[in-house]
Parts: C-alpha cells; sequence; structure tokens
C-alpha cells in the first residue's frame, strides 16, 4: 500500500511499501483470479497462466528467472486450499483513498466471502513463517485497518461494512501458505489504532488543519 497525505509524501508511503510482494507473482495471480472470476473455468485460466501471463510479462522486458520464480509462486496458491476463496469477486487493484484521513493506496483483493461477507485480502511473499506478535505481524493488522478504513468510507453512502481482512502469505522456500487475519472486534481495534497514528502523524508534521474535525 502506497500511502501518503494530501499534501506531501510521507513516511506511510515507506511503512506499508517495504512489505514484501513479488511483483511477478501477483501478476500470475490477479489473472488467474479475473479470468477464473469471469468464465467460470478453470481450464481457460490456467491456459491465461501458461501462454498469456508469460508473454505479457516478457513484453514488459521481465527476465525469464523472474518469470519462472512467479509462476512457481502461483503454483503454491493453486495447489492450496485458498484458490476458491476469491470467487465472489469484486475488484483486484482496487485503488483505495481516505477523504477524512488523507492517505491512499491500492488492496489487492475486495471480494465477498461467502461467511463474512465484504472482505478485502492483500499478497505477499515471506521467506519465513510471520510470528505472532511480531513487528511484521504488527504492521500487517495496521495495513489491514488502513485499508478497511479507506474503503468502508469509498462506499459509506451504501452503508458498506467490512467484516474480514486478511493478508495471504505465500512463502518462498516451502509450499506454506500464511494467512493474517483480522475480524469481529479485532478488525475493529486496528481500524481505530491506525486512525490514532495517522492522526498523530498529521500533528505531528504541522497538518492538524487536515483532521480538526477528528481531534
Amino acid at each position: 500500500m502506497d500511502s501518503r497525505s494530501r499534501t506531501r509524501k510521507s513516511k506511510w508511503n515507506y511503512e506499508f511499501s517495504c512489505t514484501t510482494r513479488n511483483i511477478d507473482a501477483f501478476f500470475f495471480l490477479e489473472n488467474f483470479i479475473n479470468t477464473l472470476f469471469k468464465t467460470k473455468n478453470i481450464s481457460e485460466a490456467l491456459k491465461i497462466i501458461q501462454i498469456d501471463t508469460p508473454k505479457q510479462l516478457h513484453e514488459k522486458q521481465i527476465p525469464e528467472n523472474k518469470i519462472k520464480e512467479g509462476r512457481d509462486l502461483f503454483y503454491k496458491f493453486y495447489y492450496s486450499n485458498f484458490i476458491n476463496n476469491y470467487n465472489n469477486l469484486i475488484k483486484t487493484e482496487l485503488g483505495i483513498y481516505s477523504p477524512t484521513l488523507f492517505y491512499r493506496g491500492k488492496a489487492d483483493i475486495f471480494y465477498i466471502d461467502k461467511i463474512f461477507g465484504y472482505a478485502v485480502t492483500d499478497f505477499k511473499t515471506s521467506s519465513s513463517y510471520i510470528k505472532k506478535g511480531s513487528v511484521k505481524e504488527l504492521k500487517y493488522f495496521l495495513q489491514l485497518g488502513a485499508y478497511v478504513t479507506a474503503i468502508e468510507e469509498m462506499y459509506g453512502n451504501k452503508n458498506l461494512e467490512i467484516k474480514r481482512a486478511s493478508i495471504l502469505c505465500i512463502n518462498t522456500k516451502t509450499d506454506v501458505l500464511q494467512e493474517i487475519k483480522l475480524q469481529g472486534k479485532e478488525l475493529q481495534e486496528y481500524k481505530e489504532k491506525f486512525k490514532t497514528i495517522v492522526c498523530e502523524f498529521h500533528i505531528k508534521n504541522n497538518q492538524k488543519y487536515l483532521i480538526q474535525w477528528i481531534i
């Protein structure tokens, strides 16, 4: 997520963008999920992955070894239990913004979960298991709080409520996929924590006027 204040590039841009994602792997994931949703045909979606996606990456002058790496990471997702999670897709790469807290970014997958309803997921790669209570897990929780806050503001006129948010990490060294998720009271907690941190940032950078009505 690339988060910026309206008036200047902020440290939030760095903290969210430094979280790890293999761009080539996401290109495979996005093409597969979009095609499967449109066609409901897994063979057609795989054809896009095997033929069209590598061609598109070659046109972007992505090295062959990076294309192979991205494809290998995609197949870890394909053979996992997560493959059918996004059947009720709303949008991939959803541009998000908060008109009240002045940050923006992009969420990988916005969809309707069969149990929780409206949900958002971001894909990451990691070379190791993300430990519970770690700094990285905290950053991911805050990132999810930021996503949910912005999307709910964007669709405020529709009273949209997101009840589940997650980070899906594909391990680069094993076949393990780790889901870091927020829902219920915990999701509400990190929405509020993120709001507090953003307000503190604006005050520290002499931008209190942006959030005057909140504090």
